[in-house]
């Protein structure tokens, strides 16, 4: 009988929430009134069998640190998430995280989540940590300006969240992605993701973003799969720098194999956007 895997659509999920937990009380009620429980995770074997069925097969899961809440912490749950996957890292990649806003030795902090947690990229996240991507431009001892190098000395792409969040305490003026439009052209050699595409405000200007600078990729994350090409028609001409990920678990019930199904549905199976593209950017 002939093997039906090579009738599958592969893929790689760049942006997932997977094997965080007890976070903040505020961030955790929040997440009950979703009907989403953080602690609820199944072991990180199990978790893999939501990723593929027989027409999706998922090559690889990014774990994207982050609450679903402002706070003022250093660092949200890239120590976490790290525990629940060591037993799978090649599965499993993993970004680090730190807030930039308060005074800590941040360059020490992503020297140890690289050394010692293997991280293959950073997320920063404007919107709960109330912060413009550009704020150096401003604050002469911004710490920003040590992510960026760290990330550009060790050949880490950054992921800044764009676009609103519901989470609460979320100041969305600054998932505005026009602010990274400093950062690509002050360090040429960071490689930039812009998670979500600035949803649902702000398409035209990530779109227009990543059309310019060569260093910047779209990544679509928390966009449904249907409405996919009304809200980026022209996604087509990014092919080879737009990034896949399902944002799980964006909404209770969400399935992952049933997300990436209508994504690949929806780009016709563009093997550059579903897999291609981002690991080409992880080391």
């Amino acid at each position: 009988m002939e093997n039906r895997s090579v009738y599958l659509t592969r893929y790689v999920d760049s942006h997932t929430h997977v094997g965080i937990s007890d976070m903040p009380e505020h961030c955790s009620q929040y997440m009950r009134r979703l009907g989403l429980d953080s602690n609820a995770w199944p072991p990180a074997q199990k978790m893999r069998e939501l990723f593929s069925n027989d027409l999706v097969e998922c090559l690889n899961v990014v774990l994207i640190p982050s609450y679903p809440c402002a706070n003022n912490l250093k660092v949200e749950g890239v120590y976490q998430q790290a525990e629940y996957a060591k037993d799978m890292r090649d599965f499993y990649y993993l970004f680090g995280g730190v807030n930039p806003t308060p005074e800590f030795d941040i360059r020490s902090e992503l020297e140890q989540q690289y050394s010692k947690l293997e991280i293959v990229g950073v997320k920063l996240h404007p919107v709960h940590h109330c912060f413009k991507p550009n704020d150096y431009l401003e604050k002469s001892n911004s710490q920003l300006l040590r992510v960026y190098e760290f990330a550009e000395d060790h050949d880490l792409p950054v992921m800044f969240h764009t676009g609103t969040s519901v989470g609460v305490g979320s100041r969305n003026k600054f998932g505005d992605p026009i602010y990274i439009d400093d950062v690509a052209v002050d360090f040429p050699r960071l490689k930039i993701m812009i998670s979500h595409a600035g949803r649902p405000i702000w398409f035209q200007t990530a779109f227009t973003l990543c059309r310019l600078h060569e260093n910047i990729y779209l990544e679509l994350s928390g966009i449904p799969p249907k409405r996919l090409k009304e809200y980026l028609p022209r996604l087509a001409e990014l092919s080879s720098k737009a990034i896949y990920g399902s944002d799980y678990p964006n909404f209770r019930g969400q399935i992952p194999y049933t997300t990436a199904q209508e994504f690949a549905e929806a780009v016709e199976g563009n093997s550059d956007i579903l897999c291609d593209n981002i690991l080409k950017l992880l080391k």
